[in-house]
């Protein structure tokens, strides 16, 4: 939960930052926008990618002992 949260805000602010250089709009018009396009493509991709990275990390610290 916690890794899926810090990507959402992670991919919203960089979608903000993309659409604010491009576009030059205030930045609170910018963080809707982002969170509208962000919210379509969350349910898609978003949820797995997170427990993917969660997995690698728990991997990285605390590796499973084969036999």
């Amino acid at each position: 939960m916690y890794v899926s949260y810090a990507l959402g805000l992670l991919i919203i602010a960089l979608i903000a930052a993309l659409l604010w250089f491009l576009t030059g709009w205030w930045i609170t018009k910018d963080a809707i926008w982002a969170v509208v396009l962000f919210s379509s493509a969350r349910a898609h991709d978003h949820a797995l990618s997170a427990r993917v990275l969660w997995i690698y990390l728990d991997q990285t610290i605390d590796p499973a002992r084969r036999s």
